[in-house]
């Protein structure tokens, strides 16, 4: 599916995309499969999405770890999360085209220094590979994974500052 910038951004600014939100309740202890149910449906909703011409933001807001993080695939032209449509235009003329791509967007404190880590998943928005939702579970549980061993770092100095 192809884009222009200018109407990706009026997109976006203007709400028109379509938004998924669903809560995953996880331990510590990672549930891989549980990850690849919610991904799934995740991937199904963009493909509905994309396939009727919307763009698509799908979130599953991971519950039960200690600290806060969420997981997006969102479509877009470039690899930058919803959040920054307005830095968009850094990168393109509002009339260039575009081809619509799937990225996997984890947001949270503890998830790198940035707070964010996005990963293209799909060069194609519109033909989403079936292989993809291993691909994508297999990223979450690592950046899941990262992100707790960051939080365990993080309490780690804080304890041996405090002594």
């Amino acid at each position: 599916m192809e884009i222009t910038a200018g109407q990706f951004i009026d997109k976006i600014t203007n709400n028109e995309g379509q938004l998924f939100a669903h809560e995953l309740q996880l331990k510590p202890q990672l549930d891989s499969a549980k990850i690849k149910v919610a991904v799934e449906q995740m991937v199904q909703e963009v493909q509905e999405s994309v396939d009727s011409g919307y763009l698509t933001s799908s979130e599953a807001k991971i519950a039960g770890l200690p600290c806060e993080v969420s997981c997006f695939l969102q479509t877009g032209i470039i690899n930058l999360p919803w959040q920054d449509i307005n830095k968009v235009n850094h990168f393109f003329d509002m009339q260039d085209q575009a081809s619509l791509k799937l990225y996997l967007v984890t947001v949270g404190d503890m998830v790198n220094v940035s707070h964010l880590r996005i990963d293209e998943v799909a060069e194609d928005a519109s033909a989403v590979d079936p292989q993809a939702v291993t691909t994508i579970t297999e990223m979450i549980v690592n950046n899941l994974e990262q992100t707790l061993a960051n939080q365990q770092k993080a309490q780690e100095e804080a304890q041996n500052d405090n002594k």
